[in-house]
């Protein structure tokens, strides 16, 4: 059998074959070649655009341009920059753009953030952007473009921060601070409080990290991590401060359980009055700063304190602190804080250097309150009285009218005009009616004592990275204003006088102590004998009008009778009141403090600022003591009214009684006790602890970032 050929491919066909083959190659050539150039072209152009936005950022930085209105002698960042790009042959327009834009570098687990804010000097990013051709070949062919972006961010060189912090003295709690604790923090925050003694002092002896609290109030309330700037300017309540405080304790395992009990029973008492606050108006933090400026750490009871007082400043409540001491009837407390305390500021301390006083400055203060404390003087005070109630019945009983005359001057008859007294039967004609002379001493004996600002402040004014490192502060302390005297008719007006935002107190009245009142008073005959002397009755009015119809507003029992307080006016004392006093500015040195990641454990990191005038509490005591004894005709609404007398044998007995009471026994129990207050207000009659911190970086000048 024959087998069929196989048929082969001619010369022809494999030649043909190779020739298309060869043309496939080389259009995947041309095609690799065109990619390359493309390649390297819009690397080209990349970087050049890069180079641009490099020079144009570190152009605008050096320039100091601005990016908000510019003042006289600023620069436009945005113009300095389009006038550096056309420098570099960059020309805006025809798919050419430049924008600069200022803001912060911030630092955030690792990766720096450009956070945009025109009012910011710190940093300007400046983006380029050219349309081109996205290929030699197709965008030729098909027209299409790529749109090439070269981003740049220029820096100040200087990483330098600051941190200045202020507290009041250091507080060893005992069982009577922990109470009054318990009523001042509890009554700023509206609510009741009871933290134990060994609560408060673990509250002292805490200190908490500003990053690790500032992350987890950013957590709890759906915040972007490292967005510290909005973390400061957010609304919150002092719950919800107290919640992110515990949640940071709880996670670091090694805080005592009864400080996290303090912290939960404080959470409850804020309950009551729950107050937007944003947490910025006590922790100061220059704005976009980096996550390094928050690795400070501050006293759990300093922050804590400033919730209670940042929350009290922003509502109308006015705090109750009840008290009792011996020998006082009752002793009311009000306090309200005026201003909340700035505890703890960072910043850089080259701006805060050229300007202390401008937007960069880093300034801390301790806060600033009013307090009324109103006493009622009891019976076992009063006794120091004695004397003059001895002498006042004895006036009282026997020719009252001229006892009265000589008590005021020689002047009583004729200014009160128809009090008549003692010799009632010989003076008061027959069914007339007239107001007879009733004097007493004022029981209980109200004297109110109002304190408006004090405390202190501190601010960097300079500071030195090169060699050994250090800080300078200016310090100012204040001692508040103090009055004592009369506030008004009743407590609750003494409270509304002080608490108003209308009207300041500017001064306080005098104090009464005696009384001169009247009583409404008729001479009638019974019987016909009356010109002999029998059958005369004195009746005296029991209604507020002095009437004596019908039957029932008639009395012959004098106590029974409507008694019109102050009709022929009274003796009081008038306090001297020192008014406002203030102290010179002093410089605090602090010679190579610690970096911002270090606690602050040796005591000799703080700075005591101390008042050089008189204390506030020595002052209390001069004024207690400095007195002046007064007689004044009638007021109005009860108050004592102008100055009529101020000599006279009853007067210099009421003064030395007076005197006696005031600086002998009232003074000793006000001292410790208005001492004591303002101390845990972190007032501290002008007292305060102040501690710096330095950190110094680079100092290169200007230099690219991004």
């Amino acid at each position: 059998m024959r087998l069929a050929a196989i048929s082969r491919p001619s010369a022809n066909s494999q030649r043909g074959a190779v020739v298309i083959m060869t043309v496939g190659f080389m259009l995947l050539a041309i095609l690799f070649l065109a990619l390359v150039v493309d390649t390297g072209r819009l690397y080209l152009d990349k970087r050049s655009l890069q180079r641009v936005a490099d020079m144009a950022a570190l152009e605008a930085i050096t320039q100091n341009g601005v990016c908000r209105i510019p003042e006289a002698g600023e620069l436009d960042a945005q113009t300095v920059a389009v006038v550096s790009a056309q420098r570099n042959n960059f020309l805006v327009g025809d798919g050419r753009t430049v924008l600069a834009e200022c803001g912060e570098v911030m630092t955030v687990t690792g990766t720096r953030r450009f956070n945009v804010n025109p009012d910011s000097l710190d940093a300007v990013r400046v983006t380029v952007t050219r349309s081109v051709p996205a290929s030699i070949i197709a965008g030729g062919i098909f027209g299409n473009n790529i749109l090439l972006r070269a981003e740049a961010t220029a820096a100040r060189g200087s990483n330098n921060l600051a941190q200045l912090t202020i507290r009041s003295e250091i507080l060893n709690i005992d069982a009577s601070r922990g109470a009054l604790l318990n009523s001042l923090v509890g009554g700023l925050l509206g609510g009741s409080l009871n933290v134990s003694v060994g609560g408060w002092q673990g509250l002292v002896g805490t200190n908490i990290s500003l990053l690790e609290f500032s992350d987890q109030l950013a957590t709890n309330l759906g915040l972007n991590l490292g967005g510290y700037d909005q973390v400061l300017s957010t609304n919150v309540s002092v719950g919800q401060l107290i919640d992110a405080a515990v949640d940071v304790l709880e996670r670091d395992g090694n805080t005592a359980s009864a400080t996290i009990t303090a912290l939960q029973a404080i959470r409850l008492a804020a309950a009551a009055s729950p107050a937007n606050l944003q947490l910025g108006d006590i922790l100061n933090l220059a704005t976009g700063s980096e996550s390094s400026g928050l690795e400070s750490q501050v006293n759990l009871f300093d922050l804590v304190q400033g919730f209670a007082q940042l929350a009290n400043s922003s509502s109308a409540l006015a705090a109750d602190v009840p008290i009792s001491l011996p020998g006082l009837l009752n002793v009311n407390i009000k306090v309200k804080v005026t201003e909340p305390p700035l505890l703890s500021a960072i910043g850089n301390p080259a701006l805060a250097k050229e300007n202390p006083d401008g937007e960069n400055r880093i300034f801390v203060r301790t806060a600033q309150a009013r307090v009324l404390i109103s006493l009622e003087l009891g019976n076992v005070l009063l006794g120091s009285l004695q004397p003059l109630l001895n002498a006042l019945s004895a006036v009282n009983n026997n020719q009252l009218v001229n006892a009265t005359a000589d008590l005021l001057g020689g002047n009583f008859i004729g200014f009160v005009g128809g009090l008549v007294g003692g010799v009632l039967d010989l003076l008061l004609p027959l069914n007339s009616v007239k107001d007879e002379v009733d004097i007493q001493i004022v029981n209980p004996l109200r004297i109110d004592i109002y304190v408006d600002g004090g405390g202190a402040d501190a601010k960097v004014t300079d500071f030195s990275c090169s060699g050994e490192k250090a800080l300078e502060s200016e310090a100012n302390t204040y001692t508040a204003k103090v009055l004592i005297g009369n506030l008004g008719v009743t407590y609750q007006d003494a409270v509304n006088n002080a608490f108003s935002s209308v009207n300041p107190i500017v001064n306080a009245g005098p104090v009464p102590i005696l009384d001169i009142g009247s009583l409404r008073v008729r001479r009638r005959c019974t019987i016909g004998l009356c010109l002999l002397g029998i059958g005369v009755v004195t009746e005296y009015s029991r209604a507020s009008n002095g009437a004596f119809t019908p039957a029932a507003n008639v009395t012959q029992n004098r106590s029974l009778a409507f008694r019109t307080p102050f009709k022929g006016g009274g003796i009081g004392i008038d306090f001297i009141n020192p008014g406002v006093l203030t102290s010179p500015p002093r410089t605090l040195t602090f010679e190579d403090p610690p970096s911002l990641n270090e606690n602050l454990v040796d005591p000799d990191d703080y700075i005591s600022v101390s008042s050089d005038t008189t204390q506030l509490v020595n002052s209390l005591s001069g004024t207690l003591a400095n007195v002046q004894v007064k007689v004044f005709q009638p007021g109005v609404s009860n108050l004592l009214g102008n100055v009529l007398a101020t000599a006279g044998t009853v007067i210099n007995l009421v003064s030395n009684a007076a005197r006696g009471l005031i600086s002998g026994v009232l003074s000793p129990l006000l001292d410790p006790i208005l001492n004591l207050v303002m101390q845990q207000l972190g007032v501290n009659l002008a007292n305060a602890d102040v501690a710096a911190k330095l950190t110094c970086g680079d100092e290169s000048g200007v230099r690219l970032i991004q």
